[in-house]
């Protein structure tokens, strides 16, 4: 979304994909040169010291935390070490620079405390000095009022209202450095849905796919499960969703809760993919309104082999797991052009 601001005003630099590591960022890096006006990298981690190390690399003079999630829980153990971890940006920055801080997620203002840098606040808190306010759905996704403190109304090309505090986030990056209010909401309006990440395609027999098989944590789990239901409107469909990987001796504990999620929503089916998926599907058996067809499959063939049995047309139908999980064969198996 910011270089999707930032290439409004001048030539600018992106990660392709997910370049982010100690060895995708450098790679990023080594296609800077003397015509770009800006950089637009994200940093990846999984290890403590890793994000500080990508900033000596990269030496970034802006830094934006969009939020603290679960993700990696198997390598940090809790939220905090999570947190501590990717304040290693803030931590690097100069006294110059500038922090974007997410007023909506106390443990990114938690880690201000370490931060020199010159700070603006963004979120849906009332005193972010970059807020949304008046959200509302429209056909295409999400328009809402944005507040910098000049109002503009923007219509937002995604679903979910995490993409609200992401366009909140890459807002408040530009305007640190001068971007006007029109061209940020060009920018966003004018932002391509991001691959495999809740893009909305034509299935078989009319169905509506829901394709989010590009990564998956409990919260982005839960948003991708907030926007199926906000989509489907009680229409009739269902869940087809893979483990979620790298999240340790909590993993368990993870799956059952978005079971239980699951359990009181009232899909009409739910169909999962791996090992500690099976814990969700238990879960959500045992619910208020537990899906009407529950499938549990280790095999990828084996679930796809019951898609004819459990997917009928113009069903509504959620795809999302951890990426390892490769569910985007699934979704290939469910497009219209297969």
């Amino acid at each position: 979304m910011l270089a999707s601001i930032l290439e409004k005003e001048g030539p600018t630099l992106k990660n392709p994909g997910n370049l982010n590591n100690w060895i995708g960022l450098p790679l990023s890096l080594l296609a800077l040169n003397e015509n770009h006006r800006y950089a637009v990298l994200e940093m990846g981690m999984n290890h403590p010291g890793e994000i500080d190390r990508l900033c000596q690399i990269a030496r970034p003079t802006i830094g934006l935390l969009t939020n603290i999630g679960s993700a990696h829980l198997e390598a940090f153990g809790s939220l905090s070490a999570i947190a501590k971890a990717k304040g290693e940006l803030f931590q690097s920055l100069e006294a110059d620079h500038w922090a974007a801080i997410n007023m909506d997620d106390r443990l990114i203002r938690d880690q201000v405390r370490i931060c020199r840098a010159r700070q603006i606040t963004f979120g849906l808190h009332p005193q972010a000095q970059v807020r949304a306010e008046r959200v509302e759905p429209y056909d295409k996704g999400l328009r809402f009022l944005m507040c910098t403190p000049i109002e503009v109304e923007i219509d937002l090309p995604l679903h979910g209202n995490h993409n609200i505090s992401n366009a909140l986030g890459a807002s408040a990056v530009a305007v640190t450095l001068g971007i006007s209010s029109e061209k940020i909401r060009q920018g966003l309006e004018g932002f391509p849905s991001p691959v495999h990440r809740l893009e909305i395609k034509k299935g078989k027999q009319g169905i509506h796919l829901i394709d989010d098989s590009y990564n998956a944590n409990p919260a982005s789990m839960t948003a991708a499960l907030k926007v199926f239901e906000s989509l489907r409107k009680g229409q009739r469909g269902g869940l087809v969703l893979g483990d979620m990987l790298e999240l340790g001796s909590q993993s368990t504990k993870a799956h059952r809760e978005i079971g239980r999620i699951i359990g009181i929503t009232g899909v009409d089916f739910l169909l999962t993919l791996g090992e500690e998926a099976g814990a969700m599907a238990g879960s959500a058996r045992h619910g208020t309104r537990p899906p009407h067809k529950v499938f549990s499959s280790r095999d990828p063939k084996g679930l796809i082999d019951s898609l004819p049995d459990t997917v009928r047309e113009g069903d509504w139908v959620l795809v999302k797991g951890s990426h390892g999980m490769n569910m985007e064969t699934i979704v290939k198996h469910l497009e219209e052009q297969n």
